[in-house]
């Protein structure tokens, strides 16, 4: 019997999934697993894509603060469905049923800072919510990529998570100085190799390889540097999007305070700013700001224990921790020109090479 049910399932899902596919799923399908008081579960209209370790776990905490906003919180608040091969054949339908339920004028966001530096998830995304017919924006959250680079090191050297093989690549090196050494070597090399010169590795270009490092078995270790290349990565997303199908955020604004960046977030949304700087208040020992309703008097929304404690510069660029100034420096060199590109495609000044 139970095998039944567990066949019939899985059939009703595929069915689903076929009936979204194709543009024919009726309003009782989707209507099928409403709560009492209507509220459905939709498909994401906003999905916040990148980047990591820029305050994307603050950006989602505070947005979920607001009224006509719902957060996904399944899966450890990050869905990996574009990006993740097994997840995205399991089909829009069981994409759906893991979203909270929303009534008709709120919106359900959804972020995995993963999607901005995976190779080939923005066709995905656009595949997928074409196919769907559903409109769909993008959050895209950016920071200095010298200081990004060496807090993503950190947090994965301190915390391992889901990449213990990457774990163990890196502590191969013995620190940041060393892992940043032979990462400029190869990233300057292949920036002005020829065509098949053996400084890309298989790779058709600079930008081939930035992309699809996560694809070599010898290079992937460095991703942690590649993903700082924002420009090139933007660039891949442009071809399936629009620029106008993305809102752009300065991540080191956003830490010097949130209340303005979140005012641009919600308009772009199309939904009421109800963020002040009142709401916010400073955390001293991590540096980040949480989130305080006006008639709380206790409590407040922050980062989670562990976020927070590897990024090492203030905003000027001031080295407080004991990172070498020196490789921080070099890495800021490596990235000068594409942060320029970076502003000429995203509008904004993030004027990181001052």
């Amino acid at each position: 019997m139970t095998s039944l049910i567990i066949v019939l399932i899985l059939l009703y899902v595929i069915i689903l999934n076929y009936k979204y596919w194709n543009g024919g799923l009726t309003e009782s399908e989707m209507n099928n697993d409403a709560e009492p008081n209507k509220k459905l579960k939709r498909l994401p209209q906003v999905i916040g894509i990148g980047v990591k370790k820029c305050g994307t776990g603050a950006l989602k905490s505070f947005l979920g603060f607001h009224p006509k906003v719902e957060i996904y919180t399944a899966n450890q608040g990050e869905a990996h469905f574009f990006d993740v091969d097994e997840n995205f054949e399991r089909g829009p339908a069981l994409y759906r049923l893991e979203m909270p339920f929303t009534d008709a004028d709120q919106i359900t966001f959804e972020k995995t800072p993963k999607y901005f530096t995976t190779p080939a998830v923005g066709e995905r995304i656009k595949y997928f919510y074409d196919k769907v017919k559903e409109p769909i924006k993008l959050v895209v959250i950016f920071c200095e990529p010298a200081a990004r680079a060496y807090s993503e090191y950190m947090h994965i050297t301190e915390h391992g998570g889901d990449v213990f093989a990457l774990v163990r690549k890196l502590a191969s090196f013995g620190s940041f100085e060393n892992y940043v050494a032979m990462a400029l070597d190869i990233f300057y090399r292949a920036s002005i190799a020829e065509p098949n010169s053996a400084d890309l590795y298989g790779f058709a270009n600079f930008a081939d390889l930035v992309v699809n490092i996560k694809n070599s078995r010898e290079l992937s270790k460095f991703s942690i540097i590649s993903d700082g290349f924002y420009s090139i990565h933007l660039n891949e997303w442009l071809k399936s999007f629009k620029a106008s199908d993305f809102h752009f955020m300065d991540g080191d604004l956003f830490m010097e305070g949130p209340a303005p960046e979140m005012g641009r977030l919600t308009r772009f949304l199309g939904v009421d700013d109800v963020f002040q700087a009142s709401n916010f208040t400073m955390d001293e020992e991590r540096g980040f700001f949480c989130l305080k309703e006006e008639n709380e008097e206790e409590g407040a929304r922050c980062a989670p224990e562990k976020k927070g404690r590897t990024r090492s510069l203030t905003l000027d660029g001031k080295v407080t921790s004991d990172v070498d100034p020196g490789t921080l420096m070099q890495l800021k060199e490596l990235y000068s020109e594409y942060n320029m590109d970076l502003d000429g495609l995203t509008g904004l000044s993030f004027n990181w090479n001052n």
